[in-house]
């Protein structure tokens, strides 16, 4: 075996790889990154292992007795697209790429809320190396090349800062800016429900581009890809019975055509409908014309549009709100304008160009910082 003829170089001095080392081998905390703000979060172990374990107290979660549920999920997979090819519905390429083989089981974790009171935790699973991985990713590929798209969508902060610049407000009219939050869509998302909405969107105008599936064929694999999901954390199993995993790459967008549905309920507002109504997800901005009194009104209505939705409400403070990163202002001329917007919680950190990160993602920080 060769060895490098040119001689490591380390950045890091001795007393900070003494620290580095000395907050690895301690195994009363833990230490993650934060959910926002680009820092790090050291907890205490056992706090960090009950705020977890009271997220999966919830009705989404169900604890498991046995350890091999994800081994009979992995053979439900693999019989079921099996059953495809012999069909004819799938090539041999297509089954090599959704089938499963030596997967492993899911793992939750939760990322700190640091910008929040209490720093409750964002709950993750990541599935990769999952059974259902790399079928969720050719899943989530076919329905994002042909959902619909609705007039609300926002794809990015540098969307939504093209948006507002196209909207011209009355000189001497009264506006109220102000934003929605989901409250936990995620894991709210009610998956049975999401998943037919997800049919109707992609079936009813036209059939999938690219894709060889019917409509009850990719119901099955749409459920084999998101219900039911297990995972472990802190030596326990569990399994998802309700609700959308983040880190699944199907949860984005069926939680996002489920909340597209969702604010379809709005062309039955008749009166005090907001002029501008623009959504990230979970992320709603709005404009409106009337007063707050009547904006609270609206809130409680769109409340009540889901059992499992619940909206909060941020009134705009000094002409100003904030949205994503973007600060959104009506200056003395009624003209909307933008500026970067961090949180107190931010750390001003970024990564250095000569970083080994992907080139895009360093343009991506450029970008940002001159757009918007």
């Amino acid at each position: 075996m060769r060895t490098s003829k040119h001689k490591k170089i380390n950045n890091l001095s001795d007393e900070e790889l003494a620290a580095l080392k000395s907050l690895k081998s301690n195994k009363n905390i833990v230490i993650c990154k934060a959910d926002k703000g680009n820092s790090i979060v050291i907890l205490d172990r056992e706090v960090y292992i009950k705020k977890a374990e009271d997220i999966l107290k919830g009705k989404q979660f169900e604890q498991l007795k046995y350890d091999k549920f994800y081994l009979e999920r992995e053979e439900e997979l693999n019989k079921y697209i099996l059953s495809l090819y012999n069909n004819n519905v799938i090539d041999s390429k297509l089954r090599h790429q959704l089938k499963s083989t030596c997967s492993s089981i899911s793992v939750f974790y939760g990322l700190p809320k640091a910008h929040k009171t209490g720093y409750p935790l964002r709950p993750i699973i990541s599935t990769r190396g999952s059974y259902q991985y790399q079928l969720s990713k050719y899943l989530a590929k076919a329905i994002r090349e042909a959902r619909p798209q609705a007039s609300s969508y926002i794809k990015d902060s540098f969307e939504f800062v093209k948006k507002i610049k196209e909207i011209v407000l009355e000189r001497n009219k009264t506006y109220i800016k102000c934003s929605f939050d989901v409250e936990s869509l995620y894991t709210n998302v009610p998956v049975n429900e999401a998943i037919e909405i997800t049919l109707d969107y992609m079936y009813k105008p036209r059939k999938l581009i690219d894709v060889p599936l019917n409509r009850d064929q990719m119901k099955i694999l749409l459920n084999l890809s998101v219900t039911n999901s297990p995972f472990r954390f802190h030596n326990k199993i569990y399994k998802q019975i309700d609700g959308v995993a983040m880190g699944n790459p199907l949860a984005p967008i069926i939680a996002d055509l489920w909340m597209q549905k969702m604010e379809e309920k709005l062309n039955k507002f008749r009166t005090n409908r907001p002029i501008v109504w623009l959504r990230y997800v979970d992320d709603i901005f709005c404009l409106f014309t009337i007063s707050e009194t009547k904006i609270k009104d609206f809130h409680s209505r769109i409340n009540k549009w889901h059992d499992n939705l619940n909206f909060t409400l941020e009134l705009e403070s000094n002409n100003s709100i904030s949205f994503l990163d973007v600060c959104v202002t009506q200056d003395e001329e009624d003209k909307l304008t933008t500026s970067l917007y961090r949180k107190p919680t931010h750390t001003g950190l970024y990564m250095l160009w000569d970083s080994n990160q992907n080139r895009r993602y360093k343009l991506g920080l450029i970008k940002t910082d001159v757009v918007i």
